[in-house]
């Protein structure tokens, strides 16, 4: 029916009608490539969204030092609104001789805490704005403070490609390769695995590095330690 009503009309009408219809082509096209959001793009957003809503999680970082023959594990624990901790482990050879020692930080809500293996004590400050209080507000604005990776920043302005499941011991997350264009310069290249059953990220690996991320809303058990007040 269509075919005869377009035969019915001249070689100039069906020839712009023809072109009208390729232009909605290209330009439906050209839509969907740039503005409508890949798979990709989707899964960075909904995960980013499910990080602003977490309430406590911990970062695990742990790398060989082969410079100073050593090793260094850190990490951080953080309970919003305010409670944070942050274990260092360093171990190196000065003189042929192996080193190793540890440091902490702990914020529990107006109170800051120190501890030195060297010195093996606690020591007790004022908060003075220490604790996780700065980086819950900032993922509650939709922005992600360094370490947590920057997925809204990502969906933005990389491109995210689906990899393999990756096991977690409590089920399984989706490993997206990550290519940051750069002016003038190579992609810069990451990865992030997304749980499949909660969209939080639980491994990162950038510049080299990965770091894991776990125990997303699992209450921590912070309690004040004994400690050498300070004046």
């Amino acid at each position: 029916m269509i075919r005869d009503i377009l035969w019915n009309w001249s070689f100039g009408q069906r020839l712009t009608i023809y072109r009208l219809l390729i232009a909605l082509f290209l330009g439906g096209t050209i839509y969907y490539a740039f503005f409508f959001p890949k798979e990709g793009d989707r899964a960075m957003r909904r995960a980013a969204q499910a990080m602003r809503h977490a309430q406590t999680w911990k970062i695990e970082s742990d790398q060989d030092l082969p410079e100073v023959q050593g090793h260094l594990h850190i990490l951080r624990e953080v309970a919003c609104p305010s409670n944070y901790r942050y274990t260092r482990q360093q171990s190196q050879v000065v003189d042929g001789v192996a080193h190793e020692w540890t440091n902490v930080e702990m914020t529990i809500g107006s109170a800051y805490y120190e501890y030195t293996s060297a010195a093996d004590k606690w020591t007790e400050y004022a908060a003075a704005g220490r604790g996780s209080k700065a980086i819950c507000e900032a993922l509650v604005r939709g922005e992600e403070p360094s370490p947590l990776p920057p997925l809204s920043k990502w969906a933005r302005t990389a491109f995210a490609t689906k990899g393999d499941r990756r096991d977690i011991g409590t089920g399984f997350c989706r490993v997206w390769r990550i290519d940051i264009p750069r002016h003038n310069m190579e992609a810069e290249h990451a990865s992030v695995c997304i749980g499949e059953d909660d969209e939080l990220p639980r491994y990162v690996t950038q510049y080299g590095h990965e770091i894991r991320i776990f125990d997303w809303n699992v209450p921590i058990d912070f309690q004040p330690p004994q400690t050498d007040q300070t004046p």
